[in-house]
């Protein structure tokens, strides 16, 4: 069994738990978690890009994730660990805080905003590593020649 203790050293509270429940319901932590999916889309795509498959074999690629991502992942397990991390990492009073700011029309308001910032600004963020990778790599090739294998240059 796993122990579980809070940012204090100390096991989550049975209060702390119940909060947390309480914030992951207002929150609806369960349709984020399932649409968690969508933010493996840029790297699916990009994946397809760089076999260049036709759209047949792109939608292909996107059900085998799909399929995985939603039969495979243990979804339970992970709502209840995510539970466990908040209780772990707020107290109760923080976590009955956050209910509160998330019940307000602000804190509605972010739930659906924030994710999609987040999402975009990933996305900015891969162009932009893209665009620059060639600049990584003139960076990289002397430290993988100091240390490639001895009788590979």
């Amino acid at each position: 069994m796993l122990a579980f203790t809070s940012a204090n050293g100390q096991e989550p509270t049975s209060g702390a738990l119940k909060a947390a429940e309480k914030l992951a319901e207002v929150i609806d932590l369960k349709a984020q978690m399932s649409s968690g999916f969508e933010a493996m889309m840029p790297m699916i795509n990009n994946m397809s890009e760089k076999m260049k498959l036709n759209p047949t074999d792109s939608k292909e690629l996107e059900g085998i994730f799909r399929s995985w991502f939603m039969e495979d992942f243990d979804h339970a397990k992970i709502f209840s660990e995510t539970i466990k991390l908040y209780a772990e990492n707020f107290t109760e009073e923080e976590l009955t805080g956050l209910t509160a700011f998330y019940e307000s029309p602000l804190g509605r308001k972010s739930l659906t905003a924030l994710p999609q910032l987040m999402r975009k600004g990933a996305q900015l963020g891969m162009a932009e590593g893209q665009a620059k990778q060639e600049k990584l790599r003139a960076r990289l090739e002397p430290f993988f020649k100091k240390h490639a294998p001895s009788g590979n240059p």
